[in-house]
């Protein structure tokens, strides 16, 4: 072993310790009052050099000369073997049992009061009775006992070396099968970890402790983009905990969105045509190819998601992609369970063929493949089997528009805490009177907008009039002053116009902007 050594009272231990745990320290050899102390301080091994009988009898008989009264004071270390000594010998000393530092000074003076003329202890005890005029002989460890504290050291060390081994291999090990690792306790405590794991991985509030039931796989955002994290209980003779496996999902498709669909997502149908649509999605949900053909705005991701997790249960992922990057072989990561293409109507009739080809590979690996193709598709017969649902366009479906608007004032106010609570009667006629060229993107940014200017707790007629104009009954094209107003105000254009473009998926919007989505949020709500 290579020793350093230490030397300084009782009040120099902490600091020493700090520097000890620095440097890496494996074992503390340590003595009386100091090791109880170093022990309540630190995780490192602290190994006590004991006082022997022989060690208090040496001291006893160097005081034996001594004229007057004479008392042994110190930690139990020290006074335990010594009332053995003292009681043995029939021996007129008295033995006084500290608990703390603090108590030397006042013991000390009341023994002088006494009468007391000699004190014997350890350097806290024989200092502080100097100072008061006494006598004082230090009560110190044999050779014996330093020689055997040094042995039980060695073997600590010993098996700590030896356990730092098989953590170092096992740390190998794990690193090769993620980016990072986290092993939590049975309270979701971090016990130990490895590699890249982000730093907002155990903020405040993340439910990262609770994974203990059962393996489950979910996403987390980092600065730099997101990881996904496999939870896995763990077992063993010295009780429970989870594993995390933190790894970053292949870069390639590059357009690729990963999500995780805990919850089944929120899809009003209170039209006839849409009830339809439900019943198609319940009737087939035994299938693995579905065709969502319909205009943009009409909800085909949300579909998608609805479907994911109804064939899934919330397990695994659901990968969005363009379609046009999907004809490119790419591994998919092994916890994908869905594949969502968009934009199939923006590809050749080889592309087609060369997609279809694909789907065929996916299914047969157990995936669900969805596709989703807007109004100018053509090529459906390419893709035969899949069940085909055809979404009708807001304005054939007016009867949802009001329970789409409700659902938007409520999740604003619960996001942002705006005051409108509810639509006026006014406000819900006005909205289902007009056309919604854009869908439900349109409608999203129109409600938006109107809550976020409201004042009261109810939103009226004249609240949204503001925010539809003929010019986004054409086209739904960004506002010719995009970049007017201050830099605050260009920058909320600029990211609402993107989030219309990404029908409302804040994942994607934030991907586009450079930013992670709590930054998008942040600023949504300024």
């Amino acid at each position: 072993m290579n020793v350093e050594i230490r030397e300084g009272n009782l009040g120099d231990a902490l600091s020493a310790l700090k520097e000890a745990e620095v440097a890496g320290a494996d074992v503390i050899v340590s003595r009386g009052g100091t090791a109880k102390l170093l022990k309540s301080q630190t995780s490192i091994p602290v190994i006590d050099i004991h006082i022997s009988g022989y060690d208090v009898l040496r001291a006893v008989t160097v005081a034996e000369g001594y004229p007057g009264k004479k008392a042994i004071v110190g930690f139990s270390s020290i006074t335990g073997g010594a009332r053995i000594i003292v009681d043995l010998l029939g021996l007129d000393i008295e033995v006084h049992t500290l608990e703390h530092e603090s108590e030397v000074a006042e013991l000390i003076s009341r023994l002088k009061e006494q009468g007391t003329r000699l004190v014997m202890g350890d350097v806290v005890t024989v200092n502080t009775s100097t100072t008061l005029g006494l006598e004082s002989i230090l009560i110190q460890s044999g050779a014996e006992s330093i020689m055997d504290a040094y042995e039980r050291a060695k073997n600590v060390h010993g098996l700590l070396s030896g356990m730092k081994r098989e953590l170092a291999m096992l740390q190998s090990a794990l690193a090769d099968q993620a980016d990072g690792v986290v092993l939590l306790d049975e309270k979701g405590k971090q016990i130990w970890s490895v590699g890249q794991v982000p730093d907002s991985a155990f903020g405040e509030g993340h439910p990262f402790g609770t994974w203990t039931s059962s393996k489950t796989v979910r996403m987390t955002e980092t600065e730099s983009g997101h990881m996904k994290v496999t939870s896995k209980p763990i077992q063993s003779q010295v009780g429970s905990g989870t594993l995390l496996l933190f790894e970053r999902l292949n870069p390639n498709p590059t357009q690729a969105d990963y999500r995780i669909v805990a919850h089944p997502p929120v899809i009003v149908a209170e039209s006839i045509a849409m009830q339809q649509v439900m019943a198609e999605i319940d009737e087939q949900i035994g299938k693995g190819l579905w065709l969502l053909h319909g205009e943009r705005g009409t909800g085909r991701s949300a579909l998608a998601a609805h479907i994911h997790h109804l064939r899934q249960q919330g397990e695994g992922l659901l990968m969005t992609v363009p379609a046009g990057e999907a004809v490119i072989p790419h591994h998919l990561d092994r916890d994908i369970r869905t594949v969502y293409l968009t934009g199939l109507e923006t590809l050749t009739a080889e592309e087609h063929a060369l997609l279809a080809g694909r789907a065929d590979e996916w299914l047969g690996s157990g995936l669900t493949v969805i596709l989703a193709a807007g109004p100018g598709f053509r090529f459906r017969s390419v893709y035969g089997g899949a069940v085909c649902l055809n979404l009708p366009p807001l304005r054939e479906r007016k009867e949802d528009i009001r329970a789409l608007a409700a659902w938007h004032v409520s999740r604003i106010h619960q996001d942002e805490g705006s005051p409108v609570v509810r639509i006026g009667e006014d406000a819900a006629e006005r909205l289902a009177s007009y056309p919604w060229p854009g869908n439900g993107i349109e409608l999203t940014d129109v409600i938006q907008k109107a809550v976020r200017q409201a004042e009261g707790a109810v939103l009226s007629s004249a609240g949204v009039e503001s925010w539809i104009s003929p010019q986004s009954e054409s086209q739904n094209i960004p506002p010719a002053n995009v970049m007017a107003g201050t830099l605050e105000e260009i920058e909320r254009n600029i990211i609402e116009q993107v989030l219309r473009e990404e029908e409302g998926n804040q994942t994607k919007a934030a991907k586009r902007l450079g930013i992670n989505r709590t930054t998008l949020w942040r600023k949504l709500r300024l």
